[in-house]
């Protein structure tokens, strides 16, 4: 089952889990920021989804890990 975010139509999906870490808060936050989701694992309708926040100078300023639930 891929990610619902590849299905051609929307799906039910539920977080089940999300905990984020957060390393540096930037003294101006108007920058530009860059953000990468990335799917680790999917099976049985339970997925793995780990992304990164960077800032303007490609430093690491937090990092999440979610669990997602997909009901299809």
């Amino acid at each position: 089952m891929p990610f619902p975010s590849r299905w051609p139509t929307p799906i039910p999906a539920s977080t089940v889990t999300w905990t984020a870490h957060i390393f540096d808060v930037p003294e101006q936050r108007n920058g530009w920021y860059g953000f990468r989701y990335e799917t680790l694992q999917g099976k049985d309708g339970m997925h793995t989804v780990v992304g990164k926040l960077f800032g303007e100078d490609g430093s690491l300023i937090a990092w999440t890990e979610q669990l997602v639930a997909v009901f299809s």
